[in-house]
C-alpha cells in the first residue's frame, strides 16, 4: 500500500494555514484535484491515501505539563501531560482536518527525533494488521 504523508509541526501557534485547508479540500486521493466543480487530473489508476502526521508533539506535552504544574505536583503533571496534551489538541484542532472534503485516512502524532525508517516500519506493521 502506498501512502502520502502530510506533516504539520505542532511547535508553533500557526497550525493550520490556507494551504493545509486547500490540500484537504481540493486534492482527491482517488485521483484528480477538485477546483470549481471540475477535475483537473482525470482517470488515475490508483488511490494514494493521505496520512496526516503531527510532528514535534513534545511541545504540546511541555505546554500541558506547565499548565498542569499550576495545580498538580511535578510527578502527577509529568504523568498526566501526554494524555492532557492529546485531549486538548484533538479538541482544538482535529475537527479542522477530519471535517475536510478529503480528510486524512489516518492521523499520527510524533514527538522527538523520529527517523524516516522507523515511521515506514510502523506503517508496514499497521498495514499488515489492517489487511491481513
Amino acid at each position: 500500500m502506498i501512502y502520502n504523508r502530510y506533516c504539520i509541526p505542532t511547535d508553533n501557534t500557526r497550525l493550520v494555514t490556507a494551504a493545509e485547508e486547500q490540500f484537504f479540500d481540493q486534492i482527491d486521493p482517488n485521483g484528480g484535484m477538485y477546483f470549481s466543480n471540475e477535475f483537473v487530473v482525470e482517470d488515475l489508476q490508483f488511490s494514494v491515501p493521505v496520512i496526516l502526521i503531527f510532528t514535534k508533539f513534545e511541545s504540546q506535552e511541555a505546554n500541558a505539563f506547565n499548565k498542569l504544574q499550576e495545580t498538580c505536583s511535578y510527578d502527577k503533571a509529568l504523568l498526566q501531560a501526554p494524555h492532557h496534551a492529546r485531549t486538548q489538541f484533538d479538541q482544538e484542532h482535529l475537527s479542522r482536518f477530519k471535517d475536510r472534503r478529503y480528510a486524512p485516512v489516518e492521523i499520527v502524532y510524533l514527538k522527538g527525533e523520529c527517523s524516516h525508517h522507523l515511521f515506514i516500519d510502523l506503517l508496514k506493521y499497521e498495514s499488515h494488521l489492517r489487511y491481513a
